[in-house]
């Protein structure tokens, strides 16, 4: 495993049948953390450089429910539009791999929409905000653990436009 800044690169070496060797590669990121004072802009800086950001919310399988635990992302997604007022945003959703769970962009979208009505709630007009499920077609963490799936119920945020 390489270990870097918010990301694993996990190498698995396999041998095959007639001693063929066989490598997979998986890359897993970790919500970066925004427990500042300016944490909106800190994640308006990496969402610009980056491109997207993975919010920090957890979600148990088969829910869209934003847990108590996971406000504070919220909250700092909230301070980031404030602080850009002409930012908009896509929240796309994703689910794990699990049976329940698998190519599900309803709950996906659910997830998107969860995050959406919560940062309406703190302010934040609608019209900055669009949402969309991928559902299970974009793992961030390895598919075969539960810490891993856990980690593929996420949301991440866009630049829209």
């Amino acid at each position: 495993m390489l270990h870097k800044p918010y990301k694993d690169i996990w190498f698995k070496l396999t041998l095959a049948k007639g001693g063929v060797y066989a490598i997979d590669v998986v890359e897993t990121t970790t919500p970066l953390p925004y427990a500042t004072d300016d944490a909106g802009a800190e994640m308006a800086d990496e969402l610009k450089k980056a491109g997207k950001i993975t919010l920090a919310i957890n979600f148990s399988v088969g829910s869209a429910k934003i847990g108590a635990s996971s406000q504070s992302a919220i909250e700092d997604v909230a301070a980031m539009l404030k602080r850009e007022p002409n930012l908009c945003i896509w929240l796309e959703g994703h689910t794990d791999n699990s049976a329940v769970e698998l190519a599900d962009t309803g709950l996906a979208l659910g997830r998107a929409h969860a995050v959406y009505e919560a940062l309406v709630k703190a302010k934040i007009k609608p019209g900055r905000l669009k949402c969309k499920g991928k559902g299970s077609n974009h793992p961030i963490g390895d598919t075969k653990t539960e810490d891993g799936r856990a980690r593929n119920r996420r949301v991440e945020i866009m630049v829209n436009g």
